[in-house]
């Protein structure tokens, strides 16, 4: 025999001519959210093919919902349907037939029963676990894998141990921020509370030790191993919505403002970023009544980042969170504050009358907000496809949330209209400047009408006002 025909043959000469390769993309494959599904339906009916038994598609489909989701529940919501006629003509007894016979049924909602061990201990809307409990049980858990929550200090007496800023000496070293809660604002709020903490907090500790029958101060002190630390902090309780802010290190935070102690700084802005959100508040809501307890936060899910998810979702946070505390520095109330913004030339550019100088910020202010907004926008997008939700589910979802607070550069005045907010400005700027009146003076003491050779404070008033719009007549400012 030849010695060639004794060698193997071509590989490609066992191929069949009219054998065509198919190629596949694999990521489109893998994307698609009903491959497992199909796999399992399609291998049930071939696997039972090769015993001889045959198996519908339908079948196989009832199987595989058995295997792998266990029990299913059905919940009807038919009180939007009653009918004030009553009786047979109730208009749901025939939503429930409907139901029953899957013609639209609008009023049922289907249920996989594990869904509920997906969310720990807490009262849920069925129509919300219908929609949300996979995203429960394909993320982890906030605490422990990006931060540690806890509550902290009950004073059990503000009045003796707290006060605002403004209150207290500089030199007082021994009253710290004092992070307690306070009004609706994501991702900055300014610390402008101050809490009396001498001496580690001795006189507070031997007030504690003497409430409840001589109990353990640790009872209403809690947590001061993470006292003076860098976190995220929020209201407890509020009727608008979860609003998480950066918490400065240097501080103590109380039982009405928790805390948020993230593993490193990048994670604490990628949490800022992601619980600020509208699906985030969605998932919390789903599970409380405006009372954002820190046992739901630590229990609620926090979606997997890759890197460059990752730095998108800590850019924006950060650009929200710096537009807000910049725009502070014009509150006279807080502890950032430099100049009234009226006045402020980087914000109105070349104005020099007053009036224009009151358009020129409001303006200003309308374009951050739209900044603010675009950004906010951003963000909510790219949290929506971390959380791995489609753009039907996510209809859904946006639907429930329904209309949320705007973000805003300035929220305590949300609703106002330019007149109310110019006011607001003009109000900001006398009391400004009549502190500083009262700082410039010797003993400063102003007297409201003329005393010996000191003049009354309505002239060093206009004085004031005068230096800050020197181009414009005195009279025409004092008219404006």
């Amino acid at each position: 025999m030849d010695p060639a025909a004794q060698q193997s043959p071509d590989q490609t000469s066992l191929v069949p001519a009219k054998l065509k390769f198919r190629r596949y993309d694999m990521k489109k494959l893998l994307a698609d959210s009903e491959l497992r599904r199909k796999l399992i339906v399609q291998s049930t009916i071939a696997t039972q093919a090769r015993e001889g038994i045959d198996v519908s598609e339908a079948e196989a489909q009832d199987s595989y919902y058995v295997v792998t989701q266990a029990e299913r529940a059905a919940f009807l919501g038919l009180i939007e349907f009653r009918t004030n006629s009553g009786g047979e003509n109730d208009g749901r007894h025939v939503e429930f037939v409907r139901s029953l016979q899957s013609i639209a049924p609008t009023a049922r909602i289907d249920v996989t029963l594990r869904e509920f061990e997906s969310i720990d201990n807490a009262p849920l809307a069925y129509d919300k676990l219908s929609l949300i409990g996979p995203i429960f049980r394909d993320n982890p858990k906030l605490d422990p894998t990006y931060a540690t929550a806890a509550v902290g200090l009950q004073t059990s007496d503000d009045s003796r141990f707290v006060r605002c800023h403004w209150e207290v000496l500089p030199q007082s070293h021994y009253w710290v921020p004092f992070s307690k809660g306070g009004a609706f604002c994501r991702f900055y709020s300014d610390t402008y509370l101050r809490v009396k903490w001498k001496d580690d907090g001795a006189e507070m500790k031997a007030w504690a030790g003497s409430l409840y029958n001589n109990s353990h101060w640790t009872r209403i002190i809690k947590n001061t191993e993470y006292y003076f630390l860098p976190g995220l902090t929020w209201p407890r309780r509020t009727a608008r919505g979860l609003s998480v802010r950066m918490m400065p290190e240097g501080g103590i935070f109380a039982d009405k403002g928790p805390a948020l102690f993230p593993q490193n700084e990048k994670a604490g802005w990628y949490l800022l970023g992601v619980v600020n959100t509208l699906l985030f508040e969605h998932l919390f809501t789903a599970r409380t009544s405006f009372s954002w307890e820190t046992g739901l936060m630590r229990s609620s899910p926090i979606p997997a980042a890759t890197a460059d998810q990752m730095e998108q979702t800590v850019s924006l946070a950060k650009a929200l969170y710096a537009a807000k505390e910049t725009w502070d520095t014009g509150n006279e109330i807080s502890t950032r504050f430099k100049r009234p913004w009226v006045v402020e030339s980087r914000a109105f550019g070349e104005a020099r009358r007053l009036s224009k100088s009151l358009d020129a910020i409001i303006d200003h202010e309308e374009q951050l907000d739209t900044e603010l907004k675009a950004k906010y926008d951003r963000l909510n997008d790219l949290v929506f496809r971390l959380y791995g939700v489609s753009d039907a589910l996510r209809a859904k979802l946006e639907a429930a949330i329904g209309e949320r607070p705007p973000e805003l550069v300035w929220p305590q005045l949300e609703g106002k209209d330019r007149d109310q907010k110019r006011r607001e400005h003009v109000d900001r700027l006398l009391t400004y400047l009549i502190k500083q009146i009262l700082v410039d003076d010797e003993d400063h003491l102003v007297c409201l009408q003329r005393v010996a050779h000191e003049p009354p404070l309505i002239e060093r008033l206009r004085e004031k006002l005068s230096a800050c719009f020197p181009e414009q007549d005195p009279s025409s400012l004092e008219t404006e």
